[in-house]
């Protein structure tokens, strides 16, 4: 065997001998194919060496958002769950032994999805329509977490890179607000990255997508918060709560100020701290009767949060914000009237719900009113409700199916986190889960769509669950 100093004299000569390569490659294919061929060595790298962490970059990835355009749309969680699955392939070609069964609910749901995947294409087809990738694209919505779910659930080992995932959500939610702040203050900088075809969801969105990245930062600083033993690191933490909060309410999202009002009370309340939950309540209702008795008050506000803030005062009251934002509450209602009439119109409607069509370009054409847009909207099930795109498309089966399949993922989960609450990664997977769905149920009704990334998160939570249960282990120790 050769001598240690040998060994790394000879991969020194190596790297000097790839740099030379890769110097005058990108001399010649310039610097998108440079960086497609790092890309592609880290790729085929990952697919080869991951084994068991085969899964980790999928959660930052989710989080992180974009759009990469190679001929058609793919969005960049899509790409991220074909490279876990590919990452996937040698564990179990390896055999590895199956962990975990999934329950038959699990298996109708997703054999559900599929027959009525199937059945959209062939009406599509057989009326001669197109838009076969946008029908496709719909259906995706509901499906990659539970094509997630199958290989993770039955052979995936989550609680030994718990540590790992976590933080790299953390920094994927930090970056993603560092993007859209970005992208609000310089609005003609990087938004399309045109080496690999990627646009990036915050700079197009600018401070609007603080309403999604923003309270991704206050879920994920809570965990960190509690995880902290030392005071400076939680004081360092309750800094980064304040500012995410503060970043929430300028992305001018009313049913993110919502969510955040809801977070903060179920934070106390986790923590048996009825009396501070109590105050917290009593505080924010003060302020919104507050808003009310003087609604010139909102006006001090910086321009971004008085649009959020304005669902607290009564349209009664008169502020011209309301007048502003009428359009999108319009929207709104007559998605809801849609999904509604379609979803109730027939017995098989009701049960199964409706056949999904392709997208029609005539929505962007000018002069086309507001009721045509709905339409064309809802039968693409874009109803931005989550209540009304799940009865909408799938019916109640489709509702029946996933509550069942949420109910086995969480029931113990939930009971876990609210005898320990959060006191070791694991338990930060637990709450970020449970929070994510209750946010969910509650605001279904106005905004959201399929419970995608809840169902994802719950899948992880519950195979860490099973883990600690089966080895009896106890939970990895907190950051400091």
């Amino acid at each position: 065997m050769l001598p240690r100093k040998a060994l790394d004299w000879i991969w020194l000569m190596v790297g000097m001998i790839l740099a030379v390569f890769l110097g005058q490659f990108i001399a010649k294919g310039g610097l998108r194919d440079s960086i497609m061929l790092v890309a592609l060595v880290f790729v085929l790298a990952w697919v080869f060496l991951s084994r068991q962490a085969w899964w980790i970059f999928l959660p930052p990835f989710v989080l992180f958002g974009g759009v990469v355009h190679i001929g058609f749309k793919i969005y960049f969680h899509e790409i991220a769950l074909t490279l876990a699955l590919v990452a996937f392939l040698p564990v179990f070609a390896m055999k590895t032994p199956i962990q975990r069964k999934l329950p038959r609910y699990a298996w109708l749901l997703i054999s559900f999805l599929f027959i009525h995947w199937a059945t959209s294409i062939v009406i599509n087809r057989m009326s001669g329509l197109s838009g076969t990738g946008n029908i496709i694209r719909v259906y995706m919505q509901a499906a990659w977490p539970l094509i997630f779910m199958v290989p993770f659930y039955c052979f995936g080992i989550a609680t030994r890179f718990q540590k790992t995932v976590l933080l790299l959500m953390y920094f994927t939610a930090v970056l993603r607000v560092s993007i859209a702040l970005v992208g609000h203050f310089f609005p003609y900088g990087i938004t399309f990255l045109p080496f690999a075809s990627f646009v990036l969801s915050g700079p197009l969105a600018g401070m609007s997508d603080l309403r999604f990245s923003g309270l991704q930062l206050v879920m994920l600083t809570i965990c960190y918060f509690h995880l902290s033993r030392r005071l400076m690191s939680k004081i360092f933490h309750f800094l980064i709560l304040a500012t995410a909060v503060v970043l929430v309410l300028m992305g001018s999202g009313r049913v993110a100020v919502g969510m955040l009002f809801l977070i903060l009370p179920l934070w106390a309340i986790l923590y048996r701290k009825f009396i501070l939950a109590a105050g917290v309540s009593i505080a924010l209702a003060a302020g919104v009767l507050t808003l009310n008795a003087k609604p010139n008050l909102i006006y001090s506000f910086p321009y971004p949060m008085q649009r959020a803030l304005c669902v607290l005062v009564m349209k009664k009251v008169d502020i011209d914000w309301h007048g502003r934002v009428e359009a999108s509450d319009e929207w709104h209602r007559q998605l809801t009237k849609l999904a509604y009439e379609r979803w109730t119109r027939s017995v098989p409607s009701f049960l199964l719900g409706n056949h999904i069509e392709g997208f029609d370009d005539s929505f962007y054409r000018a002069g086309i009113g507001m009721e045509v847009r709905a339409q064309i909207a809802a039968r693409i099930a874009a109803y931005e409700s989550g209540l009304w795109t799940v009865l909408g498309s799938i019916g109640l089966a489709g509702l029946i199916l996933y509550l069942l399949l949420f109910w086995f993922l969480l029931k113990d989960v939930a009971r876990e986190l609210l005898k320990a609450r959060i006191h070791s990664y694991t338990h930060t997977f637990y709450f970020l889960a449970v929070l994510m769905l209750i946010l969910w149920i509650a605001f279904s009704w106005i905004a959201g769509g399929f419970p995608s990334l809840e169902l994802f998160m719950a899948v992880i939570a519950k195979v860490m669950y099973e883990e600690n249960r089966k080895s009896s282990v106890i939970p990895s120790e907190p950051a400091t």
